[in-house]
């Protein structure tokens, strides 16, 4: 049914249409954390704040410096609840722990509640009021232990701790003996410590809002795990402080052409302060230098007020470079935020005439809907009947029988992080000539797909350099691919039921994806095993906005021959009487092989179509290559 889809699809529309004109819009954000929250979205490592910096500080919360550091993240059996995770983190420190520094009084009782979830083995597991003298329980298998309904293997413990008279209690801490392997682990959350007949001394025990918390941490001239250096500033907590002669840099490649810088900042005191924005090479050579604020003016070209807040928008012409950086004099901090670049791009005119149908001729790729081929047929770089292969580098494509029809699968391989497999694009393309390509998709992920490093579609050449991709994490009916420059017409999205989509492409070639093409590739970093990108019905036809009299009919789609007999390339097609045909080079017919003759027809308008069929020479049983000499007798 997919296929019947399909073809009824075009039939009915011509060519899909949504007119763009020629402009300028703004392509990716190529900054990440600009807005210096730095949160992971899914985790977050457990700050030191008394014995070291290395996981930054979140309000108080902390991890043991003798310890395999605690982790904030999401409760895998509930997306929307943040538990804290205690496990071996750090080679050679076999316990995991984190504390909450708070004031705990002497001569006091106190009820506590835990929610906790083992997985894997422990034989410990408990809490300590920290300070002199010391207080902790051993909870794992306490009397009060008590399953949650509703959950998979959650427990809540129960009990009190009453504090010595003129004792003192800096902190209260948990602690998981991990033995050492990463599968033993635990889950903990809704922490209550409670005074009796008091209120709650621990903030944040469920541990809601943790993601939010972001390390702070002193800029340095070696680029950060995020990318940012400088010097005299501080990072972290929502927004970057410069304080005078100050630098905030940010490790990035760009190409030669247009982007756009933004970012807001405020400062108490302007007077004398000087801002400025450029960008440096690889060789520290800097590429211009953009003023923003000398001697406490601004440069209103760039820099507006509204409430207290500057914000910056500059838009820049510019080589290639590998860092953004951002500096700043003067006698208050200065306070910056969102930081953003981004590659200003153009949309090219569209070439399709609104007022015109299109048609599209007959599908120029060989065997672009895989049944020719075998189940568990395994792609490489050799290349298969029609072109199709996968580079050794990644993980292969296979064929593979899904939904009652065969299909190319790409997936995890062991040992590789990408996945792929290409065509190689028909080298009678022309420039200027009008295409169509179309492919019909099925995506299972099993994580969210912004957790994928790549699942795209790209026009590629020969160093696998990307030139127009088309975004499976981000598509949606309308999309624009992205690359040098915006392709000229959106891509049109159809829903074909059963979890398939198809893909429908229609453009102009241009002289540069001639240079820089010779293929399409699929590539996809499959996280889990069961993560696949199923690909079918891959096609790319000429578009003519007249109809086209080009009609190929092949009579055999195998021809088998002896070799040294009479071969007419023409004996098994039709074609219009009026059409030019050209019949690709085929071996001689005194070679034994298998071999792909290739039919192009042209009608008096220009209007283009090609089909093909195999030709296989056999040796003749009939005929005697050597002659021997017979012994008497």
């Amino acid at each position: 049914m997919k296929k019947i889809l399909v073809v009824l699809l075009l039939a009915i529309t011509g060519l899909f249409i949504l007119p763009v004109s020629a402009e300028e819009v703004i392509g990716d954000e190529l900054i990440q954390n600009g807005d210096f929250e730095f949160n992971t979205g899914t985790e977050i490592a457990f700050p030191d704040p008394v014995f070291g910096p290395s996981f930054g500080v979140a309000h108080l919360w902390g991890s043991g410096a003798w310890d395999s550091y605690a982790k904030a993240m999401v409760d895998p059996g509930d997306p929307d609840n943040t538990v804290m995770k205690l496990s071996y983190t750090v080679p050679g420190k076999g316990w995991s722990s984190f504390f909450r520094f708070t004031t705990i009084t002497a001569d006091t009782v106190y009820d506590i509640s835990i929610d906790f979830k083992v997985v894997g083995t422990t034989d410990n597991l408990g809490m300590r009021f920290a300070g002199s003298p010391g207080l902790e329980i051993v909870f794992l298998d306490h009397e009060s232990k008590t399953p949650i309904d509703g959950t998979d293997g959650w427990f809540n413990v129960q009990f009190q701790f009453t504090t010595a008279p003129g004792s003192s209690y800096d902190s209260i801490a948990m602690w998981f003996n991990t033995g050492a392997s990463a599968d033993n682990y635990a889950l903990v959350d809704n922490i209550e410590v409670v005074p009796a007949g008091g209120t709650n001394v621990v903030v944040g025990g469920d541990f809601e809002g943790f993601l939010d918390y972001a390390p702070q941490a002193d800029l340095g001239e070696t680029p950060d795990a995020y990318g940012f250096f400088g010097q005299n500033g501080v990072i972290g907590g929502g927004d970057a402080r410069l304080e005078t002669d100050g630098l905030l840099g940010y490790m990035v490649q760009t190409n030669q052409g247009k982007y756009r810088v933004a970012f807001d900042f405020t400062i108490d005191d302007l007077s004398g302060a000087t801002l400025s924005v450029m960008f440096e090479d690889d060789s520290e050579v800097a590429l211009g230098t953009t003023a923003l604020v000398t001697d406490g003016i601004i440069n209103d070209t760039y820099v507006t007020l509204t409430e207290g807040i500057y914000s910056v928008v500059i838009e820049i012409e510019k080589a290639a470079a590998t860092s953004l950086q951002v500096s700043f004099t003067g006698a208050a901090t200065l306070h910056l935020d969102h930081l953003s670049l981004k590659p200003v791009l153009t949309v090219p005119d569209n070439p399709f005439d609104p007022e015109k149908t299109y048609y599209a001729g007959p599908n120029l790729f060989l065997n672009g809907d895989f049944e020719a081929f075998d189940v568990d047929t395994v792609f490489s770089e050799a290349q298969l009947e029609g072109a199709w292969g996968s580079v050794s580098l990644d993980g292969p494509a296979v064929i593979k029988s899904v939904d009652d029809t065969k299909v190319m699968a790409i997936g995890k391989t062991d040992g590789k992080t990408y996945s792929s497999a290409f065509v190689i694009t028909p080298p009678e393309l022309d420039v200027d000539d009008l295409i169509r390509v179309s492919y019909d998709f099925k995506l299972i992920t099993n994580e969210p797909v912004d957790a994928y490093t790549a699942i795209n579609v790209s026009f590629v050449g020969a160093s696998n350099t990307s030139y127009y991709t088309i975004d499976h994490k981000s598509l949606t009916d309308g999309s624009l691919t992205s690359g040098a420059e915006l392709l000229h017409m959106p891509v049109v999205l159809t829903d074909l039921g059963n979890g398939w989509m198809n893909v429908t492409l229609d453009l102009k070639v241009d002289a540069q994806l001639l240079i820089k093409c010779n293929s399409i590739r699929w590539l996809f970093t499959p996280i889990q095993s069961e993560d696949v990108f199923y690909v079918d019905n891959v096609e790319m036809s000429y578009l003519s906005d007249t109809e086209p009299n080009v009609d190929i009919t092949v009579l055999e789609e195998i021809v088998t021959i002896t070799k040294g007999a009479a071969f007419d390339p023409a004996d098994y097609v039709t074609v219009p009487d009026d059409a030019t045909v050209v019949f690709s080079d085929y071996h001689d017919v005194n070679q034994s092989g298998t071999y792909i003759i290739t039919v192009l027809v042209t009608d008096g308008l220009g209007n283009r179509a090609m089909a093909h069929y195999v030709l296989k020479v056999t040796g003749s049983p009939y005929t005697i290559d050597v002659t021997y000499d017979l012994p008497n007798g």
